[in-house]
């Protein structure tokens, strides 16, 4: 975070080298903690997969926050690519996850009785992550003339799923103030996108 936040402007082997040491922390989880698809849990109790869950998206908010700088830095160096591809597979694995979570926790859901002890805080997490995904696809705006048809595949497939975060939000916005916020930030962010 210090790393992150610093005022002034990191070294970028800095950046890397920390993106190296959680590589390793997350590599190292013992397997009972690693995640996998929600259905494939059988045996833990909610509890500890919300535990699991929230390991996750820890480690993947942090990729997000160390990276988040070369979104929009120097864009067309290849240098940073690395970064903005942790960045972005952080985010959209983010963003998947609260699909995941969502759907586990609707009345046929699996979680439906336990969705309560999914935190407000990692209610954050998912805005962090579409807001970075809003933001790589804002800035793709000027070379999506040049893009590939493999590229702009990529891109639809983005929007889809900010879409679909979207219709997640809005789907709790009558009972959350920060959902209605998410949704309206998102509502915004989707409407630059070209």
């Amino acid at each position: 975070m210090r790393h992150a936040l610093s005022a002034k402007n990191p070294k970028y082997e800095d950046t890397i080298r920390l993106d190296q040491e959680l590589l390793e922390m997350h590599d190292e989880k013992p397997a009972c903690l690693q995640m996998k698809p929600l259905a494939a849990f059988t045996g833990e109790s909610p509890a500890m997969v919300f535990d699991i869950l929230n390991i996750d998206l820890m480690y993947l908010k942090c990729v997000c926050v160390l990276h988040r700088k070369y979104i929009t830095h120097e864009r067309s160096n290849p240098k940073y690519e690395y970064s903005r591809s942790r960045c972005i597979d952080a985010a959209l694995k983010i963003l998947a996850l609260q699909a995941e979570l969502y759907a586990a926790c609707q009345p046929e859901g699996k979680y439906f009785e336990d969705k309560w002890m999914v935190s407000t805080l990692i209610l954050y997490d998912f805005i962090l992550a579409g807001i970075v995904v809003c933001l790589d696809l804002y800035e793709s705006r000027h070379t999506s003339s040049d893009a590939s048809l493999c590229d702009l595949k990529i891109q639809a497939q983005r929007c889809d799923l900010l879409t679909h975060t979207r219709e997640i939000w809005n789907s709790r916005k009558e009972s959350s103030r920060d959902a209605r916020r998410a949704s309206n930030v998102l509502s915004v962010m989707l409407s630059k996108i070209p």
